[in-house]
């Protein structure tokens, strides 16, 4: 996992007793979804803290307290393979992660985009013409493994609210619930869909065979 992460160097953080205007103006600066809070470095990480708790209008500079915001930190072993930290992330209900070496000191931070960027590739960008899903004479259909799941669950007219695990493509939805990576003829079943893996492009999944059963068991 250490290969994925980003290094301490490149990483920006807050110190605990940094102001609200400090940290803000920061932020504004360099835009992340979380930022680590340590005490004078990085040896003495307290925690993270999102940025979408720090921007509410109703925070006064007088009343606040970055320690009010934390929380608590995932630390894992810089020699963790990749799978057992997706494995970990789903666990611990977390998204972020900090990586340790075998003395404790922190090395950089990795996150559950990291984690599937590389498995299946970029989960943030694609282009709608490029990850197609088509209908096959037999009625199933044969999709991209980098389809988007909120695509998938508008074309099949699933309610939006379905999307509540932590993956954001149609191979990433395969990798969270088998937990490994798969071979060609796995299936894995949600709701009334079977999805089968048909190809892999060495270690992401690249065509999915989805079949609809209306009558299940």
């Amino acid at each position: 996992v250490s290969q994925l992460m980003t290094h301490r160097n490149d990483l920006y953080y807050f110190d605990i007793n940094d102001s609200l205007e400090a940290i803000r103006a920061e932020a504004a600066n360099e835009i992340h979804s979380v930022y680590p809070v340590v005490e004078k470095n990085l040896d003495k990480i307290l925690g993270i803290v999102s940025v979408k708790d720090l921007f509410p209008k109703d925070i006064s500079e007088s009343d606040f307290k970055l320690a009010d915001y934390l929380r608590v930190p995932l630390m894992v072993h810089e020699n963790t393979p990749v799978y057992k930290m997706l494995e970990k992330f789903k666990e611990q209900r977390l998204h972020y992660a900090f990586i340790v070496d075998e003395y404790g000191i922190v090395q950089g931070m990795v996150s559950m985009d990291d984690i599937v960027d590389a498995l299946i590739g970029d989960s943030t960008e694609y282009n709608q013409n490029e990850y197609q899903i088509i209908k096959r004479e037999d009625g199933s259909w044969l999709a991209d493994g980098q389809f988007p799941f909120f695509e998938f669950l508008h074309f099949f007219d699933i309610s939006q609210e379905e999307n509540s695990g932590d993956y954001n493509t149609l191979g990433g939805l395969i990798l969270y619930k088998l937990n490994h990576i798969p071979e060609t003829g796995e299936k894995v079943i949600w709701k009334q869909f079977v999805f089968e893996v048909i190809d892999m492009d060495e270690n992401k999944i690249d065509k999915i065979l989805i079949i609809i059963n209306n009558d299940p068991e």
